[in-house]
């Protein structure tokens, strides 16, 4: 079975894709971090109806990687990153 997945960030859809069981996928996605934290959230696309939410977290500015867990028909975890940048 697959999932039409998609993932929205602080209210912004960042990344949508077809996941199966034991699928990874690298989905090198950048995004400035403005506030000291920011909800992350997964979903399930359906045709028909509202979209499943699949889970949500909390990803905070003073982490410097982490993993948020997701549920719902299959298990996910989104592995990140967050790295300093200079802004001018």
């Amino acid at each position: 079975m697959e999932d039409e997945a998609y993932l929205v960030w602080n209210g912004e859809r960042i990344w949508s894709g077809t996941m199966r069981g034991g699928a990874t996928r690298d989905l090198n996605v950048v995004r400035l971090m403005e506030n000291p934290t920011g909800v992350i959230q997964l979903f399930d696309e359906d045709e028909i109806g509202q979209d499943d939410l699949l889970g949500s977290g909390t990803i905070r500015l003073s982490d410097e990687a982490g993993q948020v867990e997701f549920s719902g028909e299959g298990e996910y975890a989104l592995t990140y990153r967050l790295a300093p940048i200079q802004i001018p």
